[in-house]
């Protein structure tokens, strides 16, 4: 067993193909698509928190540390992490690939409004 291993867990995620339009012209959402990552899911800085986008600041936020990268808002279809359950949206991927650490990416991810 690896030094963080104890803090990892499977963390399931959701991820959704873009939609197209029929052959008759009307819109088909895309498809879900389930699958898990390893990781450790961690509350927010107060620092983390003040650098949200001001009408982001107040919904429930947590960031992950993983070395699966996960596709963020930035991204035509951001992956979806759930947790107890609900459903939290990836916000922002920063790699950290430093020499002599593990490489890995953390992400911060936000409760989805309804329907996503």
């Amino acid at each position: 067993m690896g030094d963080f291993d104890e803090f990892r867990k499977i963390i399931s995620c959701i991820g959704k193909t873009g939609g197209t339009f029929n052959a008759d012209g009307v819109w088909v959402e895309g498809t879900e698509t389930p699958f898990e990552i390893v990781g450790d899911i961690q509350s927010l800085s107060t620092y983390e928190i003040s650098q949200l986008p001001e009408g982001r600041r107040l919904s429930k936020s947590f960031r992950i540390f993983s070395e699966t990268k996960l596709n963020g808002i930035g991204n035509e279809n951001p992956d979806i992490v759930l947790i107890d359950g609900e459903r939290y949206e990836v916000l922002a991927t920063y790699p950290h690939q430093e020499h002599n650490v593990i490489d890995h990416y953390k992400m911060i991810i936000q409760k989805a409004e309804q329907g996503l």
